[in-house]
C-alpha cells in the first residue's frame, strides 16, 4: 500500500516518486488517457497534417524553382496554417492545463480512496475549474515577472563554469516553488496568494533536499525524452547509408513521426515531474499536520467499531 502522508527524506522523496507508479502506475494512467486521450488524438492527427505539408515541401526545396512554389503555397493557404495552429495551440493549452492538474487532482483524490476512479477525478475536476483556470493568469502577475528576471540573472551566470550549478539551482528553485503554489491552491481552500506564500514556505523547509529532487528528476526526465528523440534519428541515419531507399519520402515520415513522439513522451514524462513535487509537498504536510497518525486513529476507531 502505497502512503501518500509520510515524512521522507531525500532517497524516499525520489524512490517514492518512482513507487508511486508501481502501485498505482495501471489506474494512473487508465484514468489518464481516457480524460487526456481524444485531446492527444487530435493533437496527434493535427500536427502530423502541419509536419506533413511543412517537411513535404522542405524535400522538394531542392528541385528547381521549388522556393517560389513553396512561398506561393504558403500564401494561397495562410488561413489554413494560422487557423490549424491557432487550434493545436488552444488544444495545447488545455492538455498541458489537464496535464499538470491531473496528477494533482489523484493525489488529492487518493486521501479518500486507493483506487481513484475517472467519475472521481471529473468531478473534483469540474469543482476546481476555476482555480485551475485562473492560477495560470495569476501567475501573469506573480510568476512570470520573477521568472524574467532569474531568467536574465540565471542567462549571466550560464556565462562562466562556475555560475552553471548555481543558475540550474536558481531555475529548479523556481520550477518547485510554482509547482508547490499549484499543489496548495487546488489541494486546498486557499487563494492564489496565499498558496503563492505558502509555496515558498514548503520550499525552504528543507531546501537543498528539495532542489536536488528537483534538478534529479529533471534530469532523468530530460534522458528520458532524448532517448526517444534519438531513436527516430537513429532509423533516419540507417535510411540514409540504403541506396535503394527514397531517402526524401522517408526522412519526411521519420520527421513527422520523431515531431509526434516527441510532443506525446513530453506530455507522459510531465506526470513524474508533477508528482515528484507532490512527494515533497505530502511530506512536508505530514509534519505539520500529522495525517497518517490521524488516519490510522480513524482507522482504529473504526475497527472496534
Amino acid at each position: 500500500m502505497f502512503k501518500l502522508y509520510r515524512l521522507r527524506d531525500f532517497s524516499a522523496l525520489i524512490n517514492d516518486s518512482f513507487s508511486f507508479f508501481k502501485y498505482h502506475g495501471k489506474n494512473y494512467f487508465k484514468n489518464y488517457f481516457i480524460i487526456n486521450g481524444g485531446i492527444l488524438v487530435v493533437i496527434a492527427l493535427l500536427t502530423y497534417l502541419t509536419t506533413n505539408v511543412i517537411f513535404t515541401s522542405i524535400g522538394d526545396l531542392n528541385s528547381p524553382g521549388a522556393q517560389e512554389m513553396l512561398l506561393d503555397y504558403f500564401d494561397n493557404n495562410l488561413w489554413y496554417f494560422i487557423g490549424v495552429g491557432g487550434v493545436i495551440f488552444l488544444l495545447l493549452m488545455i492538455l498541458s492545463l489537464l496535464n499538470y492538474s491531473y496528477p494533482v487532482l489523484y493525489l488529492k483524490t487518493l486521501q479518500n480512496n486507493q483506487k481513484p476512479t475517472v467519475k472521481d477525478i471529473v468531478t473534483l475536476l469540474k469543482s476546481k475549474a476555476g482555480k485551475i483556470i485562473l492560477f495560470p493568469i495569476a501567475s501573469l502577475i506573480s510568476f512570470i515577472p520573477l521568472f524574467t528576471i532569474i531568467a536574465l540573472i540565471s542567462a549571466f551566470f550560464f556565462m562562466t563554469i562556475i555560475g552553471i550549478p548555481v543558475a540550474c539551482i536558481i531555475i529548479a528553485a523556481m520550477a518547485s516553488w510554482m509547482m508547490l503554489s499549484f499543489y496548495d491552491n487546488i489541494t486546498t481552500d486557499n487563494g492564489f496568494f496565499t498558496s503563492f506564500s505558502k509555496g515558498i514556505t514548503i520550499l525552504t523547509n528543507r531546501f537543498w533536499q528539495n532542489i536536488g529532487v528537483t534538478i534529479i528528476i529533471a534530469i532523468v526526465v530530460f534522458c528520458t525524452n532524448l532517448f526517444f528523440s534519438l531513436i527516430p534519428e537513429l532509423l533516419l541515419e540507417f535510411t540514409l547509408l540504403s541506396e535503394t531507399t527514397d531517402t526524401t519520402s522517408v526522412s519526411v515520415i521519420i520527421a513527422i513521426i520523431s515531431t509526434i513522439l516527441s510532443v506525446f513522451i513530453s506530455y507522459l514524462l510531465t506526470n513524474l515531474t508533477v508528482i515528484s513535487q507532490g512527494m515533497i509537498y505530502y511530506s512536508y504536510e505530514e509534519s505539520i499536520h500529522n495525517n497518517s497518525l490521524d488516519s490510522e486513529i480513524d482507522l482504529i476507531g473504526g475497527e472496534s467499531e
